[in-house]
């Protein structure tokens, strides 16, 4: 049958085959052996040589067919009759495909490649090292002398002292800045979320030197291993864990997940369990781990180490207003309407007097509810969900949870569950409730034993009954809001008053540390009273943050997306989501990628987009195999375009490139009609 192929003809069959056999293993084979230190580049000698032949392959084949159209098909004018198409036809279609395919797909690895180079080298600041504390002393005596002159009574007004006010207060005070932070009550509120610290925000936190508030001696805290995602229904045997990376990630090969060990095993194949020494957590102490634990435990400590540093000064009041330019200093409510610099805030001190403190940067972090987002402009929080919280009660030595050391997510219907321990002898459960629960009295016990009790772990649902009959929920309505900068200038928004995300992933405090982090080492050394060396930093800081709070932004609020199945689903959100837990179980870098976005070890928005897509694409191979057929490719058509619904509109929001390109957007829209729906209506329904 092949005997009447023409010359080229064969070469454009053998070319294509050997492209897509050869071409993608050896073009992503490193020139150097992979290590941990050496980045394994793609040969990119061999992709241009390989993307040459496939052009080529693809040219000579399309010559065949316009040469000799398939019969019946009148010179290509008509459709052919598929069922009589001769092997030379279905041979350069193949072929075509085939070469077409993989010169697009060069185009996409170098992209991939060279946009997580390009961000390695925006994240490469140099980290301060810490001043001596006579050093710091002089340097701030000397800059309070000038403060004092210029009428300012510090280098920084911090608004708040929660994890990002306290933790910064700190940093700057070590880096010889005079800080006033003012915190509105030492009384610190039980919160459900705030209570898992990923390990990259534990590695910021080594790096600032802040690491021991977290220490299980002071605050009983759990060391977090990786997580497990658990199947109601299906057995120990479907439950899937997911280990930490054995290293953070450094280079290109190990962002990607192709370096770094296996990341899913399973269920059986558990590392030690227990609680482990608080010196292992990550960064330069270990391996990468995670920390949980009381959120209010962890924020006094982080308050202990500010008000121990001799250059901040702890102030107990409310802040009322900003102090801006133009506007009357005796304003309060009505005042902070202009559009100038800022230079301090009006607060009332907690004995009842209206104070004034004045500094040339204001740094406002009074968490979600923060008052004076609204004043600079940086935008409304979206409610997406609720959660709603119970604690469980064990003895220390038999924990509640299946896996001891992980966070535990539990794919039920209609929203996922989170359950991780706190202390040695408390564990949270968290259920994903739709919307804003009912205030009916009764609804929510009866919602917790007829729609969660049978989808949790059977050996969780004994402690979890009694803490129904012996608690009363707590109930956390989860937001999200892209980061906007402030209108007004010399004041900066960090944590939750300036970002949030759903905390599916545990993934809010990591951002606020790895901000005050960044932050910290663009202003260090700046002389923050010339207006163009503080816009200079803060521009610095605005471009190298971008990288780790906008990949942990997009996957927390697109995680959740993809686990919650609402009551209208036609089963497409079901085929998502099991398509990602089974991506995931493919191992290798199907796992280790996705877990490193996940610990907030690669803060790559490149990465995150692409195994989203793969995911995507994972799925649309499993609805048409083995055989597709108009209904598996209307079905495959309504799962890529819910994918685009999902994380579309959270890259445009959050400018992720290159989704949110102009032309990209336009082209996805016009295709799939991504903006025809607000997903987070859909899923709050």
């Amino acid at each position: 049958m092949l005997s009447g192929l023409q010359p080229d003809e064969w070469m454009a069959g053998a070319a294509g085959v050997l492209v897509a056999y050869c071409g993608a293993e050896l073009c992503m084979r490193p020139v150097a052996v992979k290590t941990a230190s050496a980045s394994a580049a793609p040969r990119w000698d061999l992709f241009g040589v390989f993307n040459i032949a496939a052009l080529l392959a693809a040219a000579a084949a399309c010559t065949s067919l316009v040469r000799a159209p398939p019969a019946g098909s009148n010179g290509w004018q008509a459709m052919p009759d598929f069922a009589s198409l001769d092997t030379r036809t279905i041979v350069a279609v193949a072929t075509l495909i085939v070469c077409l395919t993989y010169a697009f797909a060069f185009c996409g690895v170098a992209l991939v490649w060279r946009a997580i180079e390009d961000e390695s080298q925006n994240e490469s600041m140099r980290v301060p090292k810490p001043l001596p504390v006579d050093a710091a002393k002089r340097m701030a005596a000397a800059r309070m002398e000038r403060l004092r002159a210029a009428g300012m009574d510090a280098d920084v007004i911090i608004v708040g002292a929660g994890t990002a006010g306290a933790a910064l207060a700190t940093r700057l005070g070590r880096q010889g800045r005079n800080v006033i932070i003012i915190e509105r009550s030492n009384d610190i509120p039980e919160r459900t979320v705030g209570e898992l610290l990923q390990p990259g925000g534990l590695a910021a936190l080594e790096r600032m030197g802040l690491s021991e508030a977290t220490d299980a001696s002071r605050i009983d805290s759990i060391a977090v291993e990786g997580y497990v995602c658990i199947t109601p229904g299906g057995g120990p045997e479907t439950d899937l864990l997911l280990n930490y990376p054995d290293d953070s990630p450094s280079n290109a090969d190990q962002f990607l997940g192709f370096v770094g060990g296996p990341s899913a095993v399973p269920a059986g194949d558990k590392r030690p369990s227990g609680k482990v020494p608080s010196k292992q957590t990550s960064g330069t102490g270990g391996p990468p781990r995670g920390r949980s634990f009381w959120n209010h435990l962890f924020v006094h400590e982080l308050r202990r180490l500010a008000r121990a540093e001799p250059l901040v000064d702890f102030r107990m009041g409310s802040v009322r207003s900003l102090l801006v330019d133009g506007e009357s200093e005796d304003g309060e409510h009505d005042a902070g309407t202009g559009s100038g610099s800022c230079r301090g805030v009006r607060y009332v001190a907690e004995d009842g007097t209206r104070c004034i403190a004045r500094a040339p940067l204001v740094v406002v972090a009074d968490g979600m509810f923060s008052i004076m987002r609204r004043r600079l402009d940086a935008g409304h929080p979206i409610p997406t969900s609720s959660f709603v919280g119970y604690l469980l009660h064990h003895a220390a030595d038999e924990p509640c949870v299946p896996y001891p050391n992980r966070g535990h997510v539990v794919m039920a219907d209609p929203n996922p569950i989170l359950l991780y321990q706190i202390t040695p002898t408390l564990t949270r459960i968290l259920v994903d409730i739709p919307g804003v629960p009912p205030a009916e009295e009764g609804w929510m016990r009866r919602y917790m034993e007829d729609r969660v009790m049978h989808q949790l772990p059977e050996r969780v649902r004994p402690i979890f009954r009694d803490a129904l009959a012996t608690q009363e929920p707590v109930t956390c309505v989860n937001k999200r809001l892209p980061a906007r900068p402030p209108s007004v200038k010399r004041a900066l928004l960090l944590g939750d008053a300036w970002n949030m995300r759903h905390p599916l992933t545990g993934g809010g405090m990591t951002v606020a540390l790895r901000d005050v982090e960044t932050f910290s080492n663009a202003i260090d050394g700046v002389d923050i009273d010339e207006d163009a060396a503080l816009d200079d930093a803060l521009a610095m800081f605005r471009q190298v943050r971008q990288g780790h709070a906008v990949t942990v932004n997009v996957l927390a609020n697109a995680l959740h997306r993809v686990f919650t199945r609402p009551d209208h689903d036609d089963g497409t959100r079901a085929a998502l989501r099991e398509a990602c837990i089974e991506y995931l179980k493919l191992g290798g870098p199907s796992s280790a990628g996705p877990v490193g976005l996940l610990a907030a070890l690669s803060p790559k928005p490149i990465v995150l987009v692409s195994h989203f897509f793969l995911v995507a694409l994972f799925a649309i191979r499993r609805a048409l195999f083995p055989c597709p057929t108009p209904v598996s490719i209307m079905r495959s058509y309504r799962l890529m375009k819910i994918a685009c619904m999902i994380i579309m509109p959270l890259a445009s929001a959050e400018d992720v490139a290159p989704l949110s390109w102009a032309p990209v957007r336009w082209g996805l829209d016009l295709i799939f009609g991504w903006s025809a729906m607000d997903v987070d209506e859909v899923t709050a329904k």
